[in-house]
């Protein structure tokens, strides 16, 4: 398991700055980022090769009032939540123990868009296409749509599609960054 070194969670030594805690990962593994390393920064990030790693990162500071939450009972996935508690992106490692020889060591830093399109099926209903904040909460509801053919989506489908896409250029331009509306 990575050394998660938080004062409020584990009483080890943290960087205060600001006057706030910030969370260091130290990781035995090399982590890949899932954005460019200048948009981790310019959001507070420090990431830091404390040996020989090259281009790579083996410690990461989360910025100011940021957090880890635990999301799976291992350990390895963990959600990082900002100082207003949102979820703005997921820490994911796998290494050690248990860990299969096909899969190898790895750590996975990622960051969430604000929004997102979502489509959602309970059981075997129709599938409710819609537009979410990273809390869940729908935004706009397109409408539903039953299972898409062989052939692919039907009219309907489409325009369904259509909608949402119309709305999302309207009123979110920028819904698919990382750093927008925020």
């Amino acid at each position: 398991m990575p050394k998660i070194k938080n004062e409020r969670m584990s009483g080890m030594d943290t960087i205060n700055t600001t006057g706030q805690q910030r969370v260091i990962i130290d990781l035995p593994v090399v982590v890949t980022l899932h954005s460019d390393r200048e948009v981790f920064e310019g959001l507070g990030f420090i990431l830091n090769c404390s040996g020989y790693c090259g281009h790579s990162i083996d410690q990461v500071i989360l910025p100011d009032g940021w957090s880890l939450r635990e999301v799976s009972d291992d350990g390895s996935l963990k959600t990082i939540v900002d100082e207003k508690r949102r979820m703005r992106g997921n820490f994911v490692c796998r290494y050690g123990y248990g860990v299969e020889e096909s899969c190898g060591e790895w750590a996975h830093l990622s960051l969430n868009t604000r929004y997102y399109i979502s489509y959602d099926r309970v059981d075997d209903g129709p599938v409710t296409l819609s537009f979410k904040d990273v809390s869940g909460d729908v935004v706009f509801m397109a409408g539903q749509f039953e299972e898409r053919t062989e052939e692919g989506y039907v009219e309907n489908d489409v325009k369904l599609i259509a909608r949402l896409e119309e709305y999302v250029d309207a009123n979110y331009p920028e819904w698919c960054s990382v750093l927008a509306y925020w």
